[in-house]
């Protein structure tokens, strides 16, 4: 049978089972242009299913043909559209197949359509789970930078309180390190002080060791005018004594306690004064020169010869207007000589009475600075 045109399209492609495909596909549907109706033939009937209808078509096809076998020009050439209703018949069954298979195919798509839905909604609900901790994840991170944040302002602030007090600690530290310097300064000032005054106390102890030895020669001294005061003393008794003993006897006997109480009086002073200390210059010893001692002996022996005009001869041959005199000068030189010398001890006791109390000074200076 020749082939005709059809407004329908067949559809060739296989139709796959629903359920089997992770994507849903569609038939793909040949053009009208290429597509074409294949004919139907005897051998074709016995692969299509026996319905009704095709008995029905099958009984007046083959009554049809049998027609047509008899006379052919009679009925075609009278209906020409009576050779396709086979055809037709045949189009009809195949396209109930096809519409078959393509309702099973929507029953699959609608079975992955829902499975599609079904994977989607828990896409979904994962994506907004997903969604949800990640916000939850962001608030709490946002909070812990909060936190953080918050954490470095006081540790920022507490880090500026810690530089303050290193700073204090070390204007501090600097403070020390100058008074530090001071004490050393103050220190090396003390111990100069005291090495001079070391020196110092070594002077004065040489020049009291000096002074004792003046000293001790001063009471030589004393000594021997006291022993030579004593002899013109018992002289002079023995020259103005008397023609009686008794008178000059008497007269002996005062003057020779006088002298040695006198002589006690000034060694007691003298050992006194050996005792102490001293740290003075002798400045007084050349007010009392030998020079002027014999300048005042020789106005008094003059003033006392002119004064004595009268001459008197023992019996011994001893002129008393002559020699006594003399010896009153003598007498009185060395009166003017021992109160001299008294000063000079009396000056010396109250330079000792110094040189103690400067002493007394330096030890406690020097106790001060060694307790420092």
């Amino acid at each position: 049978m020749p082939s005709t045109d059809s407004t329908m399209q067949s559809i060739s492609a296989p139709i796959l089972v629903p359920g089997t495909q992770q994507e849903p596909t569609m038939p793909s549907i040949s053009s009208p242009v290429t597509s074409n109706i294949p004919t139907v033939t005897n051998n074709h009937r016995a692969s299509l299913p026996i319905t009704r209808a095709s008995i029905h078509n099958g009984g007046s096809a083959s009554s049809s043909g049998a027609g047509v076998g008899n006379n052919t020009n009679s009925g075609l050439g009278r209906f020409p559209s009576i050779g396709n209703t086979k055809k037709l018949t045949v189009e009809n069954m195949t396209l109930k197949a096809k519409v078959t298979e393509l309702e099973r195919y929507v029953v699959g798509m609608k079975g992955e359509l829902m499975l599609f839905t079904r994977k989607s909604h828990t896409l979904q609900s994962e994506i907004k789970e997903a969604e949800d901790l990640h916000a939850t994840e962001t608030r709490k991170l946002e909070e812990h930078i909060n936190r953080c944040e918050f954490e470095l302002g006081a540790k920022v602030i507490e880090c500026e309180a810690l530089n303050d007090q290193l700073i204090e600690k070390e204007r501090a530290h600097q403070q020390l390190l100058q008074l530090l310097q001071e004490q050393e300064q103050k220190r090396a000032q003390q111990e100069q002080q005291n090495e001079q005054r070391d020196e110092k106390i070594k002077a004065l102890m040489e020049e009291n060791t000096r002074k004792d030895a003046l000293i001790n020669e001063l009471l030589k001294k004393v000594g021997h005018l006291g022993t030579e005061l004593l002899n013109i003393e018992r002289e002079k008794a023995h020259l103005e004594r008397d023609p009686s003993p008794t008178s000059a006897d008497t007269t002996m006997a005062e003057t020779t306690p006088s002298t040695s109480t006198h002589n006690l009086t000034i060694q007691t002073q003298a050992e006194e004064l050996s005792d102490s200390q001293s740290d003075s210059s002798l400045n007084a010893s050349t007010s009392t020169s030998p020079t002027t001692i014999q300048s005042e002996n020789e106005e008094c022996a003059l003033t006392h010869s002119d004064s004595t005009a009268t001459t008197f001869v023992n019996s011994v041959g001893y002129d008393v207007s002559l020699e006594h005199p003399k010896l009153l000068a003598k007498f009185q030189a060395l009166r003017i000589q021992h109160a001299q010398t008294s000063e000079y001890l009396e000056l010396l006791e109250n330079e000792n009475q110094e040189l103690k109390v400067q002493l007394l000074d330096v030890s406690n200076g020097s106790g001060t600075v060694a307790a420092h």
